[in-house]
């Protein structure tokens, strides 16, 4: 049964690595941190249904699946108006970085797009959380590799 103090521990390790899987799929810094708060709630709240071998797994399954019902809720928009969000993170630099920022982000925003969301959820779990191969594939409910 999970206890509030491996709750804690779960919340310390994961909260920086979680952040990052969850900005690069909804690119907006409050919807990340209230996803994470809310991920983290709900696996407080089915405590009793979780074991602590598989908390890490279960913390970012519930994550993925709510930032998966927010790119559903906004899909019309999301890739749209990211622009605000820019210019607000790179709103202090000289015109020519600001930019330059903008253009990369552009293209990282439009190829995680082109890709099918199964795969998209693969590399950004493998590439911005601190999960194994076989961690990833038992969140996704995939075949490992």
């Amino acid at each position: 049964m999970l206890t509030r103090q491996a709750l804690l521990d779960c919340y310390q390790r994961l909260e920086k690595p979680l952040y990052n899987l969850l900005y690069r799929m909804l690119w907006q810094q409050q919807d990340c941190q209230d996803l994470l708060q809310e991920a983290f709630l709900k696996v407080w709240q089915h405590a009793e249904q979780v074991e602590l071998a598989t908390l890490d797994a279960y913390v970012y399954s519930t994550a993925l699946n709510l930032a998966r019902n927010k790119i559903r809720w906004r899909m019309n928009w999301l890739f749209d108006n990211l622009d605000p969000v820019l210019e607000q993170l790179f709103g202090t630099d000289t015109p020519e970085n600001t930019l330059m920022q903008q253009q990369q982000q552009q293209l990282l925003r439009k190829a995680l797009a082109v890709l099918p969301a199964k795969e998209r959820e693969v590399l950004l779990l493998t590439e911005y959380s601190e999960l194994t191969l076989a961690d990833v594939a038992e969140v996704l409910q995939i075949p490992p590799g």
